[in-house]
């Protein structure tokens, strides 16, 4: 008699059981796909909402959606494309940075007075 690891029926033990056996596997390939399916949808998804959200000038929220995709998928070239596209607008819309010289500060003008005395 043989039996399956991870069943308690005895696959010898009538004809039913491996009806159940093949149902059961059948069962699993059917939601197997369906999570596939769920998942392409979902990144579809965010994939959309990201590009309105870039549409809109809203880069940081629009980042983070792209961000979900890559954490689903990893190797999806689209969204990591859709992020250097935000990454570009942000820095295009913030512009470059510029340092500007401020008032020294009450601590920094104690300091040169001691040493400068």
């Amino acid at each position: 008699m043989t039996t399956n690891s991870d069943s308690v029926i005895l696959s010898n033990t009538c004809g039913a059981a491996q009806i159940i056996d093949a149902e059961r596997s059948a069962y699993f390939s059917q939601k197997s796909a369906l999570n596939i399916i769920s998942r392409y949808f979902r990144q579809q998804f965010h994939l959309n909402r990201g590009q309105l959200l870039h549409r809109f000038g809203r880069y940081d929220d629009a980042a983070q959606e792209f961000r979900t995709i890559l954490r689903m998928d990893w190797r999806h070239e689209e969204a990591a494309r859709w992020i250097d596209r935000t990454e570009q607008a942000k820095y295009e819309k913030r512009g470059p940075v510029h340092i500007s010289r401020s008032k020294p500060c009450l601590a920094s003008a104690l300091f040169l007075s001691f040493f400068l005395g």
